[in-house]
């Protein structure tokens, strides 16, 4: 007789000799062990088969039993697998011994199907919002869970069932839509943005399993899935969720946290947990948690007020608010500056250094302020039309008009040079004038008298122009033309 071993082909406890005769008798089974009669059963995925034989099931007495399954595996046990669903396992035990004819017997014979899926004791689930205000009731609540619940039924959606629901483990008795109080129906205080855990008990499947999802569901709508959630002890989840053993000790569960997301609030919130094993049929249950309560918001409450000042082209343009000025104070801030409402692409810093193509538009700066578990709140300032810059400055000499003032003769502007600006110009505009009148297409450095200019003070200005500033006008003194 071999050690069977899982995985392992038996070796026999003795060798054949070629020239060794061999007496043609062979073996019969003893008893009424019905090992010639393997009658075909059901098993699932998972389940270990074992051929339980003994030497002593043959007559004569059996040296070796060699078990050797359809679908090549070799050895005494074998646990069902999920690829052999939809098949039928059979296993042949032969019996050996020397000088007798092997004994070829099939010992197993069992169609394999999917697990069932287990059945889930929603009393051992329990969900508790991580809201510090889940406590605070409101006085005269606006939508009740039950308010919700005929909502969504009206509207040909309605929840599988209306949760007795707080903040510690579901009860076995729930009550229906229609019989639920108020206070029943209201539920845990959970509100968007704001994590949600969620614990399943080990002990609350009826079959083992070897996974669990937990999904939450909002109108009928999965909004958020946790696959494959980890198995750990009450004392690895740090007291955030209640316990679910009156001794509190050693008690193994399923945790994981879901958070509402923003926008769903006065939606029906359900949390639905589905498990099962590798290969097995799923079981799921569907708890409805609540009605969403609107997330937390950042208030600016800032004593000073937000400070700025006037957009002007060139100068950097700044809006003073800090993350201490929200109530509660915010973790982050970020900006935004736009120009006509428009998003200025890369502007996202605290400054921003005003364009010359922005002058005359109007500039603002949208500031969101972030906090985990809290609304994003954006805070947009408008700080005004955007202001030229100063004119830019000229260190030359005053202009000069050389030359006779007299019909025909021609005049020059002189003393000008573009390189004495304390910021170059991008162009250089010249108008002569008749006394306080422009002289039309007179726009050259010299200028010819005419006789229209007689009895006329003549005098020219030169426009010095650079886009987002102010023009700089130089003049020059006037000529009388006699």
């Amino acid at each position: 007789m071999t050690t069977h071993c899982e995985g392992y082909e038996s070796e026999p406890l003795f060798d054949a000799q070629p020239n060794e005769a061999v007496t043609p008798r062979g073996f019969t089974v003893q008893g009424n062990r019905p090992v010639d009669d393997a009658s075909e059963r059901t098993v699932t995925v998972g389940e270990v088969l074992t051929i339980d034989l003994s030497a002593l099931d043959v007559s004569p007495q059996a040296d070796d039993i060699h078990v050797q399954w359809e679908n090549g595996h070799v050895g005494p046990t074998y646990r069902v697998q999920p690829e052999d669903i939809g098949t039928t396992l059979r296993a042949v035990a032969v019996f050996a011994s020397p000088h007798v004819e092997p004994l070829r017997v099939e010992v197993e014979r069992a169609a394999v199907v999917p697990a069932p899926a287990p059945s889930i004791d929603r009393s051992l689930v329990s969900v508790a919002s991580m809201d510090d205000s889940v406590a605070e009731v409101d006085e005269e609540p606006t939508q009740t869970l039950k308010d919700a619940l005929l909502a969504a039924a009206a509207a040909g959606t309605p929840p599988t069932d209306a949760s007795a629901f707080f903040a510690q483990t579901f009860p076995g008795t729930r009550p229906s839509v229609d019989d639920a109080t108020e206070e029943e129906v209201r539920g845990p205080a959970v509100r968007e943005l704001v994590p949600v855990n969620v614990a399943v008990d080990a002990q609350a499947f009826s079959t083992p399993v070897d996974h669990v999802d937990v999904a939450l569901v909002v109108n009928g709508i999965v909004m958020q899935r946790q696959e494959n959630i980890a198995r750990v002890r009450l004392d690895d989840i740090g007291g955030q969720v209640s316990l679910l053993a009156e001794d509190g000790s050693e008690v193994d569960m399923f945790h994981t946290t879901l958070t509402p997301p923003a926008g769903t609030s006065g939606s029906v919130a359900a949390v639905e947990i589905s498990a099962g094993v590798r290969g097995g049929e799923l079981g799921s249950t569907r708890v409805t948690v609540g009605v969403i309560r609107a997330g937390r918001t950042l208030a600016l409450e800032s004593e000073r007020g937000v400070q700025f000042v006037e957009p002007r082209v060139g100068e950097k343009s700044r809006v003073k608010i800090r993350p201490e000025d929200f109530s509660p104070a915010a973790d982050e801030l970020s900006w935004q500056w736009l120009v006509d409402s428009r998003p200025v692409r890369g502007a996202t810093k605290k400054t921003y250094r005003v364009r010359a193509k922005d002058r005359g538009k109007v500039l603002s700066a949208a500031v969101l302020a972030r906090k985990e578990g809290h609304l994003q709140t954006l805070v947009e300032v408008n700080l005004g039309v955007v202001l030229p810059a100063d004119a830019q400055e000229y260190y030359g000499p005053d202009l000069t008009i050389e030359g006779t003032p007299s019909i025909g003769h021609v005049l020059a502007l002189t003393g000008f040079d573009a390189a004495l600006f304390d910021k170059t110009p991008r162009s250089i505009d010249i108008q002569w004038l008749r006394d306080d009148r422009i002289i039309r297409g007179a726009h050259e450095w010299t200028y010819t008298i005419t006789s229209a200019d007689y009895g006329h003070d003549i005098w020219a200005r030169v426009i010095a122009k650079r886009p987002g500033y102010r023009a700089t006008i130089l003049s020059a003194q006037t000529v009388y033309v006699s």
